[in-house]
Order: structure tokens, then C-alpha cells, then sequence
């Protein structure tokens, strides 16, 4: 992804800082070890959004995320927690489909978080409504720039050779 390039440029500017006598103390002191911090597996996801269902604001007295944006469905029992499998299957189709490695596929959490802000206001638009929570889920991760991150990665070349680079610009 574009982010790894980023961290793979700032590691080994780290390790060369380190290496050097009497180098930036600096860096020598919080880049002592190297860490991969993995991305969300569904689980995580689950827990991304049990916490949007239980989160308050105003804190103690204000309503939970989900119950503001879908009071109705919050009162019979609807929790966003329980739409997260659905949620995960969708993320992990589109990965499959643009040829990821699924054995190591991990989700950033900027694209749950975008997806889960697109779905909830979407719920709240129509909620009076019937839905199909997996077409809703869909569009959510369509919409959260997940599948925009991978097509827009550079080549070995370092030119990025996507469809919306070449119509100059994005979609």
C-alpha cells in the first residue's frame, strides 16, 4: 500500500540515524526497535463496532452513535455490531477480487471507520425503508477508499499505472 512505501522510507532513514556516530539522539533513543503494528482481522472489526454501539456523547447521559443515527432501529434491538460479519465479508470480497493476498489480508482502520461513517447516515436517510444490509454494506466499503488505495499503488517503476492516473486524476 501506499502507507507501507511511507514506513519503508522512514525505517530506513531511522536505521541510517541510528548507525551513525554520534547520530540524532534522538532517534536513537524512540526508533531503538522496529514494530508491526497489524491492521484490523474481523474480530477487531467486531470490536470497532460494538464500541460505536455503546459509545456515548455527550459521555453518560447523551445517546450512543448508533442510537443517534437510527433511534428507531436502536430501540427494537438493531446494533451495528451485529452487521459487522457482513461488513468483514464485503472488505475481504473486494480484496479478493483485486488480487490481494488473502492469507495476510489485514484492514487498516481508517477504511472501517469510513465505512461505518458512510453506513450509519445512510441508515438514518432511509430508515423508514426496507434495506438490504449487504447492498448498504457494499457501498459503504466502496465508499470508504479501500479498493481507490490499492489501484492508485506505484509500480516497481515508481509510476502509478492505474485507470484514474491515466484520465488525470481521481475518481
Amino acid at each position: 500500500m501506499v502507507e507501507g512505501k511511507n514506513i519503508s522510507v522512514i525505517r530506513d532513514k531511522a536505521s541510517r540515524l541510528m548507525r551513525e556516530p554520534g547520530g540524532n539522539s534522538l532517534a536513537q533513543r524512540f526508533f531503538a526497535s522496529m514494530h508491526h503494528y497489524r491492521g484490523l482481522h474481523a474480530t477487531d472489526l467486531a470490536t470497532l463496532t460494538e464500541h460505536v454501539d455503546r459509545a456515548r456523547w455527550p459521555e453518560r447521559e447523551g445517546p450512543t452513535y448508533t442510537e443517534h443515527f437510527v433511534p428507531k432501529l436502536f430501540r427494537t434491538g438493531w446494533r451495528l455490531r451485529d452487521q459487522a460479519p457482513l461488513l468483514w465479508d464485503e472488505f475481504h470480497r473486494t480484496a479478493a477480487s483485486m488480487g490481494l493476498d488473502m492469507s495476510k489480508f489485514e484492514l487498516l482502520p481508517r477504511f472501517a471507520v469510513r465505512a461505518i461513517r458512510y453506513a450509519l447516515p445512510e441508515l438514518q436517510r432511509n430508515a423508514d425503508q426496507s434495506r438490504d444490509l449487504r447492498e448498504l454494506m457494499a457501498k459503504a466499503v466502496a465508499n470508504s477508499g479501500f479498493a481507490d488505495a490499492y489501484r492508485l499503488q506505484p509500480t516497481a517503476g515508481g509510476q502509478d499505472t492505474s485507470a484514474s492516473h491515466r484520465r488525470g486524476g481521481r475518481k
